[in-house]
């Protein structure tokens, strides 16, 4: 095989490989068609945690209190029995359970996640430190 017949044979492998299930499949493996937010578990986000850094808080904008816009009232008006008459049914009360969810579900001491501890809460995960304002305002290269 010359280097001259690798194009033609690539293009004639590439033709009967490219087809619309092997770009499909390729999407389906990264979660991105058909969509798939499950496709990565949390444990591969771990790494990324020690770059969180707090939200910077915004400050308050001081608001001016605006005058209240008078609308002009309508002389002809409905009487309260009518427009409740025209009104849909309301909606039925959902009616009190007496019973409380430990009532219907009891602790389990089988349960074996309870006694789970991650490393997560026995150590903390380091944190970056917040980003340095640079006050230097001297030109550069001068």
């Amino acid at each position: 095989v010359t280097i001259a017949q690798v194009g033609e044979l690539y293009g004639a492998a590439f033709m009967k490989a490219a087809c619309v299930q092997t770009a499909v499949n390729g999407f389906k493996n990264t979660g991105i068609y058909p969509l798939n937010p499950q496709i990565f578990p949390d444990w591969m986000f771990e790494p990324s945690e020690t770059t969180n850094r707090p939200m910077e808080e915004a400050t308050p904008r001081s608001v001016t209190p605006q005058p209240a816009l008078q609308l002009p009232v309508p002389e002809h008006r409905t009487p309260l029995k009518a427009l409740s008459q025209n009104r849909i049914n309301p909606s039925p009360t959902v009616p009190e359970n007496d019973q409380s969810l430990d009532d219907l579900y009891p602790p389990s001491c089988s349960n074996a996640s309870a006694f789970t501890v991650t490393p997560k809460q026995v150590v903390s995960i380091p944190q970056a430190a917040e980003r340095k304002t640079n006050l230097n305002d001297r030109r550069r290269g001068k």
